[in-house]
């Protein structure tokens, strides 16, 4: 049974979760810290090697007016690379309030936000797998 991967895609740090078999519930992987579009595909194909992954789910941040900012034609043309180089289907999420939902769990569960980024990145993976998921099960 396949997988969802979810990435939540910063310039440095790359947060990384994945859902269960059943597709019910996410799961917070790892925070890569990446050195560039090549780092980041090697460590993808090491995830789909080790994990049986169907689809890539990738966090837009999509702005209310409808135009994409800076960031999102970065992370835009960073997948369409990507999907050259991996054979799995790839799919935007809007993350537009992941991050600060994550903040506010950090700072709920007593941890301070300096030198937890890469946990930052890791549960805005998470929530953005989760909503998708519950999403996908209501269907």
């Amino acid at each position: 049974m396949a997988r969802i991967l979810a990435l939540d895609l910063g310039r440095r740090r790359v947060g990384v979760a994945i859902s269960d078999f059943l597709k019910c519930t996410a799961q917070g992987l790892s925070t890569l810290e990446i050195r560039g579009k090549r780092d980041l595909l090697n460590n993808l194909k090491k995830l789909m090697a080790e994990y049986e992954i169907e689809e890539i789910l990738v966090g837009m941040p999509f702005p209310s007016n409808g135009q994409l900012s800076k960031r999102g034609e970065e992370i835009s043309t960073l997948v369409n690379w990507l999907q050259k180089q991996i054979s799995v289907p790839f799919r935007f999420w809007d993350e537009t309030f992941t991050t600060k939902i994550a903040e506010q769990i950090l700072h709920e569960s007593g941890l301070h936000l300096r030198g937890r980024k890469g946990a930052l990145d890791k549960i805005s993976a998470i929530l953005m797998l989760q909503e998708y998921l519950s999403q996908k099960n209501q269907k």
